[in-house]
This record gives structure tokens, C-alpha cells and sequence, in this order.
């Protein structure tokens, strides 16, 4: 049977190691190699250390929806697995994380933030790793992912805020078709950004 499964952490859900062991319960109890579409809502609370342990039993991933908080450790995660392998001499991509996947959709997230990068504090930063932002740790794992010859068939940027064009038109190059319903357009110092 095909699953979707919907991810969210509760009010109280501050911990990587909550939200990791939530998880790794599910991945348990059923058969991921069946899962084809992952729902993450306001999942900004896991750092990128604790995704590859997770990701790398979803193998037919086709669609990512990330909505609310964007899930910075899921892209920085994402980002460094598949910049191993754009440097890679040879074509041995089996340890390359969601081969399958096809589509990103973003839907209300803030594409100038940053996310929780190193361990959950009381102080939830915008900045991440190395000061990016959302959409452009994206924009960078895209076009990793290009180089690797599996480039994304869709990104969809859906009543998303801090939206900037230069960026989208970086990811024009590296997925087929980027769909943007103009909205959230960043017109402001980036100092005075909506949060």
C-alpha cells in the first residue's frame, strides 16, 4: 500500500531527541520503502545531524511539503549529502539521500530564515551554519542535485514571506519547473525582516 505521512511537533516539542525518537518509532513500525510523500509542518526543531539516519530509508520519496517553520536541518542535511557526491569522481550514487525525489513544495514558510543548526536552546536563531538563509541552502542543494544528474522536476513557492527573486532565479536553473505564486516578495532591509 502507498502511505503519506503528516509530521508535526506538538507545543510542548522543544528536543531533537523527542522529535528524532517520535520518529524513528515510526519508521519502525512500518514499511518505508512504501512511503511517497512527507508532510512537514512547523518541523524546525531537528538539526541537521539527526535527518541522514531517518532519510536514508525513505528510498521512493517522491514530494516533500514543508509548511510553517521552515525544517533548516532537513535542507542543511540534504545539502552536505548531496555536495559529497557532486564532488565525486565516480557515478556510485547509492548513498545519496532521496534518490526518488521529485517535487519540493513550500507553503507559508519564511524563506529568509534560518533554523536551529546545532542544539535546541531557549534562543531560537534566524541565522543557521554559516549565516544563510532557508532559500538559499535550498538553492544550493538544488543545484547539487543537478550536478548529480537527478535534478528536482518541481519546486512549488506557495504564501511563502521573504521571498527573494534573486534566488528563485538561481533555482530556475536546477529544477524543471519552479512554480511561485508571487507572493512574499522581499522588498525590505534584510535587518528589518518580517519573522
Amino acid at each position: 500500500p502507498l502511505l503519506d505521512i503528516l509530521m508535526g511537533p506538538d507545543g510542548s516539542t522543544a528536543h531533537d531527541e523527542v522529535v528524532i525518537s517520535a520518529l524513528c518509532s515510526i519508521w519502525d513500525a512500518l514499511p518505508l520503502m512504501n512511503i511517497q510523500s512527507l508532510i512537514l509542518q512547523n518541523l524546525d526543531v531537528v538539526t541537521q545531524k539527526f535527518w541522514p539516519r531517518l532519510l536514508h530509508c525513505l528510498t521512493n520519496l517522491r514530494i516533500i511539503e514543508m509548511t510553517g517553520h521552515c525544517p533548516s536541518g532537513l535542507i542543511w542535511a540534504l545539502l552536505m549529502n548531496a555536495r559529497s557526491h557532486s564532488h565525486l569522481e565516480h557515478d556510485d550514487m547509492s548513498s545519496l539521500l532521496l534518490p526518488a525525489l521529485e517535487d519540493i513544495h513550500l507553503f507559508n514558510v519564511n524563506c529568509h530564515a534560518g533554523g536551529l543548526m546545532v542544539s535546541p536552546s531557549k534562543v531560537n536563531s534566524y541565522c543557521d551554519l554559516d549565516d544563510s538563509r532557508f532559500l538559499e541552502v535550498l538553492s544550493a542543494y538544488l543545484e547539487d542535485r543537478q550536478r548529480c544528474n537527478v535534478p528536482l522536476r518541481s519546486l512549488s513557492v506557495s504564501c511563502c514571506s521573504n521571498v527573494t527573486t534573486n534566488a528563485l532565479d538561481e533555482i530556475k536553473g536546477y529544477v524543471r519547473h519552479l512554480l511561485w505564486d508571487y507572493r512574499g516578495e522581499l522588498e525590505e532591509d534584510p535587518g528589518q525582516l518580517e519573522t
